[in-house]
């Protein structure tokens, strides 16, 4: 199960036509500006991935794969007690040992009132319920498993050091002018 944030792509999309087009432009225009804007723009691209389609919950016969932002839980079937929603936050997989998986609010909402919000994630609750119902169960060893997603927290670092050494660059390149 993954949110399909179209306005993501669509900033995305009118993004980098925006660059295209002043680009085309502005041109000739000095190469290290062209790319400390292109960088600035990309980390935004790269944000708006984490923000929301980077995350996605995987059922499988012997377990659930819950992939949040910068971490990603493997859950055996055979722990799972219940799904609940915690208030605006996310939903919660409740495990039988009482401890619970935390799977984004971002992942299946947008952002809205706080009753509309609520009321999509008690939605979205009850589809993973019945998706897991759905998928026929069978028997695991596993335990529960939890890892960070290095491409994600690689993707947040260069995007950031990229924002942040282009702004720099492009007000040192404002002063000049």
């Amino acid at each position: 199960m993954r949110r399909l944030d179209l306005g993501v792509f669509l900033v995305g999309g009118l993004l980098w036509t925006g660059f295209a087009l002043g680009s085309w432009a502005n041109w000739p225009m000095p190469a290290d500006l062209w790319f400390s804007i292109a960088a600035i723009f990309l980390a935004v691209t790269c944000f708006g991935y984490l923000g929301g389609p980077a995350g996605k919950l995987t059922i499988h016969p012997d377990r659930l794969v819950v992939d949040n932002t910068f971490t990603r839980v493997t859950v055996p079937r055979r722990l799972l007690a219940r799904v609940e929603v915690l208030e605006y936050l996310g939903v919660h997989l409740r495990l039988v040992d009482g401890e619970y998986v935390m799977v984004r609010a971002a992942m299946f909402v947008s952002a809205g009132r706080r009753d509309r919000v609520l009321r999509q994630l008690r939605v979205k609750a009850d589809a993973v319920t019945e998706l897991i119902e759905s998928v026929p169960q069978i028997a695991s060893t596993e335990v529960v498993r939890r890892r960070l997603r290095l491409i994600n927290v690689a993707i947040a670092c260069v995007a950031l050091a990229g924002f942040v050494g282009s702004a720099i660059y492009i007000f040192k390149f404002a002063e000049q002018v």
